[in-house]
């Protein structure tokens, strides 16, 4: 692996990680969740590069190591639109420095990100992944309701404890009622010594992001839904829409999921739905994750 750091947006220095093959096929940019980090996705990286792909992670603002502990979950500028462009800026940087082709795999809130992203830079990547993502119009705009009237009492960098409960404590009800002593992370994978390992991981933090944070988030995902926008995506374009058929975020019977799925193939996009029955939220850290690997690997070699 090689460290490098890049100029993001706005002169925001971006920590970049790099998994080089000898022989490039094409390079893949890794964007991580919410309340996650990069160094989670580590064996995946290292998968990707062992069949030829030069892969690029990163941890977005106020994530992981781009931010003290202190800062992390916090929203400084405008974090969700910022990231974004860091994103496209990535994209260039790799297309300039190694002439190949750039795929984006992206998980969660990485996902929310790239969403807008391919339509804001239509020819950003030529195939993109989104893991554990949905169609989240209905539910940014009852965020976004719900962040406008707290900051009417409350500081924009007080937590979030009103989202965190209509998000993750949400997510997790039912392995709460199934279990109660089920960790707070049960709904990501089944996979008991993940769960934990994220539980007490200090990059994952347990702390409700801020409402800063969640404001920037769901007004700028709110963009990712406009008809003028989704008129901009490349009809070139390949996407792989990836998840558990169990994973909360993508709703019951992944219908949010299946709701994206149905939104991209009414553009006439070159688009596909794999849902893993039984799976959870993280599929790479699951008993799927060798068959999701492969997939994400078969996706980019077509």
């Amino acid at each position: 692996m090689q460290n490098e750091k890049l100029n993001g947006y706005n002169g925001y220095e971006i920590n970049l990680k790099k998994f080089v093959p000898l022989e490039i096929k094409a390079s893949v940019i890794l964007v991580h969740g919410m309340s996650e980090h990069s160094g989670r996705y580590t064996d995946f990286c290292e998968f990707l590069k062992s069949n030829g792909y030069l892969v690029v992670a990163f941890d977005l603002r106020n994530h992981g190591t781009a931010s003290p502990l202190e800062k992390i979950g916090f929203c400084e500028g405008q974090n969700y639109l910022d990231n974004l462009e860091d994103i496209y800026l990535i994209s260039e940087h790799l297309k300039e420095t190694y002439q190949k082709p750039v795929h984006i795999f992206a998980h969660s809130y990485g996902s929310f990100i790239t969403q807008h992203l391919i339509q804001k830079y239509p020819l950003a990547a030529c195939r993109v992944v989104m893991s554990g993502s949905a169609h989240i119009k209905k539910d940014a705009k009852a965020g976004k309701r719900a962040v406008s009237f707290c900051c009417a009492f409350k500081d924009k960098e007080a937590p979030a404890k009103l989202l965190h409960n209509m998000s993750f404590k949400r997510y997790n009800k039912k392995y709460v009622q199934k279990n109660k002593d089920a960790l707070a992370t049960a709904w990501l994978t089944e996979d008991e010594a993940v769960q934990l390992a994220y539980y007490k991981d200090p990059l994952c933090t347990q702390t409700p992001f801020r409402y800063g944070f969640y404001k920037s988030f769901f007004t700028g995902v709110l963009k990712a839904y406009k008809k003028e926008n989704l008129a901009k995506i490349d009809k070139n374009i390949k996407i792989l829409l990836l998840s558990g058929d169990d994973d909360a975020v993508a709703g019951k019977n992944a219908k949010l999921l299946k709701r994206l799925y149905n939104q991209y193939k009414k553009l006439g996009l070159d688009v596909t739905l794999k849902l893993f029955k039984g799976g959870r939220h993280e599929l790479l850290n699951s008993k799927f994750k060798e068959q999701a690997k492969s997939e994400v690997l078969e996706f980019f070699s077509y």
